[in-house]
């Protein structure tokens, strides 16, 4: 039986949360849903989107939790558990108990193509220092024939991401099954949709009054012209409770 030893290390396949349009929050469809609810509910008042309270570190943090458990289904040949560990704008912290004997077999059955991932990866250049070396043979000692990352665990991560990249599992290969529900992170959803300005109109669209039939109202209330004799009693309800608001403020 394999040693089920766990490593800390970098999630593969992801490409951070800063400016990636994959996990970008759903603004616009945000803004649309809020509007058509609001109208169902009989507020036409703009509302600024900017006004939303949302749990950003949480939403990034479900999303890192989904991408774990999808990347440890697409390796289940190769990883036996990840756990998430920690997420931040850029990379994504876990725990991981690999499958050593099938991750070793997978590297010396792709050796040369390991060994091009190396030093693609790994070579330094003006404006990029490498910590870690390009040779394949100081990969194999540090890790003792990759069968032990106790001392360098960046590199199982990074061999993770060599055989992503072979079997072609990518960032949008995971984003399939993350669900980002992203309206559980809004903090004040409840607040935004049923927040009135406070005017006649929308006392009287609230109440279920047609718009044309709110705005005849509240320009003949300003006014002064509306025949008080003449109006039901839900009517003259909705605008002493008008008026109350008015007292209120």
């Amino acid at each position: 039986m394999e040693n089920q030893k766990e490593y800390k290390t970098f999630l593969p396949v992801f490409n951070g949360f800063f400016e990636n349009p994959v996990w970008e929050f759903e603004y616009e469809y945000i803004e649309d849903d809020m509007k058509n609810i609001r109208k169902e509910n009989g507020l036409h008042s703009d509302i600024d989107i900017n006004d939303l309270n949302i749990n950003y570190t949480e939403y990034e943090e479900n999303i890192a939790i989904q991408l774990c458990e999808g990347l440890q289904s697409e390796l289940s040949e190769y990883i036996e558990k990840i756990t998430f560990e920690n997420s931040n704008t850029h990379s994504v912290d876990i725990a991981i108990i690999p499958k050593i004997e099938k991750i070793k077999a997978f590297i010396y059955e792709n050796k040369d193509a390991f060994i091009e991932y190396l030093k693609k990866n790994y070579t330094s250049y003006d404006g990029f220092y490498s910590w870690y070396s390009n040779d394949f043979s100081e990969w194999q000692e540090l890790t003792k024939d990759f069968s032990d990352f106790s001392e360098n665990e960046h590199m199982l991560g990074s061999i993770l991401q060599f055989i992503c990249n072979i079997e072609d599992i990518s960032e949008f290969t995971l984003a399939d099954s993350v669900e980002k529900n992203c309206h559980e992170y809004i903090e004040n959803w409840d607040d935004i949709i049923n927040q009135s300005d406070g005017s006649l109109k929308e006392f009287f669209t609230k109440n279920g009054y047609l718009e044309n039939d709110a705005d005849y109202f509240s320009v003949c209330y300003e006014n002064k012209t509306l025949q008080y004799e003449l109006l039901n009693e839900k009517t003259l309800s909705i605008i002493r409770e008008y008026e109350t608001s008015l007292t209120e403020k």
